[in-house]
């Protein structure tokens, strides 16, 4: 049978998207890990359905991101699933998946080449261990989104230049455009930048495509009117101060860091923190790395090796941290770039094919050794994702400036019950370092270590961080933190402190108004306990509500 008989086309391309699946099954056997407690359990990115149109008009969780598609894809999997994380992992698994199929589909348009070479950048791209990360945290979704929509958007893109059914295409582009752009801020830059690059090849066979170019122009204008109005206190994220030479240097070596993760079959390191640089081997190579693509791009803009070049550095340029982002290097920022390895496989295995020479056979055997030692990368890396403590533990053993990391490990070791552990991982998480930029969310790090004091009994030193996080909190953290000190007031039997402070916050949840009544009873101020009890009741359950009343008529008998 020829090669390319459509029979063996399709064959080839079941293959290697059961090939890609296989090598993600142990990402669904897992539990809620790192920022999926927030977004998931605690329901921040979580709308009832009656309420899931909301989604469009509300910011991400409780961040100033606006990615409406990410809240209604978790909503949907918390209506289909529960509180049952392996349903949550099923759709990550599906939507990379997805984002492999769309890559063969563009990539299909884009380069003239056989199917079963671009098969082979597709098993490439679909096991890379790059692919670790967004698909195995839920709550990295929106990488997995936006990389899927910006491929469908290039591909119709493509067809649009081509004027083929030129309406339909359109609508493709401009939904895919749309669909992209409202799963990550990223694709704001992704979706243009490839369809200039398009543009930019001069390739005489196609025209350009100002149609396209305006429809891709039109909705980053609406987005951003949209985005406004949502979210007016724009990027609210600020650069991390450096000097020039550090600022450069440092951004070129973080380049460097992902170009290894790039060509690197081992699972990449999860921790974010990246030393401050000079002018060393790191920045020397990301720089030249940098100028060789931006000139390759243009030198040979009209073939494939200027498209690859460019889309290699359109894939980068994120990772240079040019707008500041909360973690300064992570692995899911190249999972883009893990398809650009794709592309590059597709023209070695071109230029492999064509050569007739002994380095055909060698090239595929180093092709099939290097997808063989990924793959089981990925494979064993999905099991990290079972809970915090499997994830991070070996991250903060590789990495000890991993300060998210040790924040995480507070978090489990507290769950556990273990709070000396807890102490030391979240104190570790809150030391920073002069020579390192590390990420860690200081608030919650912070809040984590005052309830373990609270746990402990060390009251007057749970207050004293409870006091300093009060400064900066606002919103519902600062009601936390004011119920939180309240609790430390009443464990130090400072009843009138506890109705000082919870009487300056509306309550709208049963436990700091049980608390306030708790306090005014003990402070001999029963009628406003009682008065504050009634409020209680239509807060709680059935079951509860019945107690609480038994409660309310005890009091009132004894003030009779």
């Amino acid at each position: 049978m020829a090669l390319g008989s459509a029979h063996l086309r399709r064959g080839m391309w079941v293959c290697a998207m059961l090939t890609i699946l296989a090598t993600h099954t142990t990402y669904i056997p897992n539990g809620f890990a790192w920022l999926d407690h927030g977004d998931v359990v605690d329901g921040r990115a979580i709308l009832p359905f009656s309420q899931i149109l909301s989604a469009f008009v509300t910011p991400f969780g409780e961040t100033s991101f606006y990615r409406p598609l990410v809240t209604l894809t978790l909503s949907a999997d918390s209506a289909l699933y529960g509180d049952r994380a392996w349903g949550f992992h099923l759709t990550n698994v599906l939507l990379h998946a997805g984002a492999c199929a769309a890559f063969f589909w563009a990539g299909r348009k884009l380069i003239t080449l056989p199917a079963w070479m671009l098969g082979c950048g597709l098993v490439v791209a679909g096991v890379h261990p790059l692919s670790w990360l967004p698909v195995g945290a839920i709550s990295y979704r929106p990488d997995l989104l936006a990389v899927l929509f910006t491929f469908l958007a290039l591909g119709c893109y493509e067809e649009v230049r081509r004027k083929r059914g030129a309406t339909w295409w359109l609508v493709g582009l401009a939904g895919s455009t749309a669909l992209a752009f409202l799963s990550k801020e990223t694709a704001l830059f992704w979706v243009p930048a490839l369809c200039v690059l398009r543009e930019l090849q001069g390739d005489s066979r196609q025209k350009s495509s100002s149609l396209g170019v305006s429809v891709v122009a039109g909705l980053l204008v609406v987005y951003a009117v949209v985005r406004y109005a949502v979210v007016p206190e724009g990027w609210s994220r600020t650069a991390v101060p450096l000097s020039f030479v550090e600022g450069v240097a440092t951004r070129l070596g973080a380049l460097t860091r992902q170009l290894i993760h790039v060509v690197d079959p081992r699972l990449p390191e999860l921790s974010d923190a990246m030393p401050i640089l000079g002018f060393g081997w790191m920045a020397f190579a990301g720089g030249v790395a940098l100028i060789a693509m931006m000139v390759g791009s243009l030198r040979w803009r009209d073939g494939r090796v200027g498209w690859f070049l460019g889309f290699c550095l359109i894939a980068l340029l994120p990772s240079l941290n040019l707008v500041p982002l909360p973690r300064f290097t992570s692995p899911h920022y190249g999972y883009l770039l893990s398809f650009a390895l794709g592309l590059a496989v597709v023209l070695i295995v071109d230029r492999l094919h064509r050569s007739g020479s002994d380095w055909h056979r060698w090239g595929f055997v180093g092709l099939a050794l290097w997808v063989l030692g990924a793959g089981v990368s990925t494979y064993r890396g999905g099991t990290r994702f079972a809970d915090d403590a499997t994830l991070f533990g070996v991250a903060v053993a590789v990495d000890p400036r991993f300060l998210e990391g040790h924040h995480y490990l507070g978090e489990a070791a507290s769950r556990q019950g273990d709070f000396e552990r807890a102490a030391k991982h979240f104190q570790a998480s809150l030391k920073f370092w002069d020579d390192t930029i590390a990420y860690v969310d200081w608030f919650a790090a912070s809040s984590g270590l005052a309830e373990v004091r609270v746990r402990q009994g060390r009251y007057a030193e749970a207050d004293r961080l409870l006091l300093a996080l009060q400064e900066h909190a606002e919103g519902s953290r600062l009601r936390s933190i004011v119920y939180n000190r309240a609790v430390v007031a009443q464990r130090q039997e400072r009843h009138a402190d506890a109705v000082d402070l919870l009487v300056t916050e509306p309550w709208d949840r049963p436990e700091p108004i049980l608390l306030l009544a708790r306090s005014l009873s003990v402070l001999g101020k029963i009628k406003e306990a009682v008065i504050q009890m009634e409020r209680v009741v239509p807060l709680v359950d059935e079951a509860r509500q019945s107690h609480v009343k038994v409660m309310i008529q005890s009091m009132k008998e004894g003030v009779r």
